[in-house]
């Protein structure tokens, strides 16, 4: 589901999800509950919740090796909070998932949001860390087109309708999810299995 091509992803491994975001209220018939939300099963509001994140220290580690731990410790935690089924696809939105300390040392806490996905909603892999994908690719926009905004959104909505595949029933066979970086997009992909096709869950958008 692409909403808005120009979306830039603030989840662990896509984008810069080390900067605090400006989380959206909850719609009015949730509660915001400050705790972490039950392991299983549904939930009927929104929880806030934060973690501390573990000591990746530069100096041992070297910087790109700190903040590949770093990403691959908070896509852990943005999955643990999605609550992924059985076919590996996320039931419960995480609306937030970002550092709130020092962005040069990673010191802080992760500031973590969770709610339902409401009647409505459904699962937006344009927000997915790169660990929810089988595969990642980096795209760069052709060079007559970067830089100018208006004829990237267009290169990337024919691209998504190009490859964004759907079988004989108009069912949906493969998760794409694209992330607006400089210079081109991030394209994730996760295919569906039949199994999962055929259940008919996510079917619609």
């Amino acid at each position: 589901m692409h909403q808005d091509a120009r979306l830039r992803s603030t989840s662990p491994g896509r984008g810069d999800s080390s900067t605090p975001t400006s989380s959206p209220p909850p719609p009015p018939s949730y509660k915001t509950i400050f705790s972490r939300p039950p392991e299983t099963g549904i939930i009927r509001d929104r929880y806030h919740y934060t973690l501390t994140v573990p000591l990746f220290s530069k100096k041992k580690l070297g910087r790109s090796a700190a903040r590949k731990r770093y990403r691959d410790w908070t896509a852990r935690m943005w999955i643990k909070a999605s609550q992924l089924d059985h076919f590996g696809v996320p039931t419960r939105l995480v609306v937030d998932c970002s550092l709130e300390g020092d962005q040069r040392t990673l010191a802080g806490e992760l500031n973590v949001i969770v709610e339902p996905f409401g009647d409505k909603g459904m699962p937006n892999p344009d927000t997915w860390p790169s660990a929810m994908f089988d595969m990642e690719d980096f795209l760069g926009f052709p060079r007559d087109i970067d830089g100018d905004q208006r004829k990237e959104d267009e290169w990337i909505r024919q691209y998504v309708e190009k490859v964004h595949k759907r079988d004989v029933g108009g069912r949906r066979i493969l998760w794409l999810g694209i992330n607006r970086v400089q210079h081109g997009i991030t394209v994730g992909r996760k295919h569906r299995s039949q199994a999962e096709v055929y259940e008919d869950k996510w079917n619609g958008g």
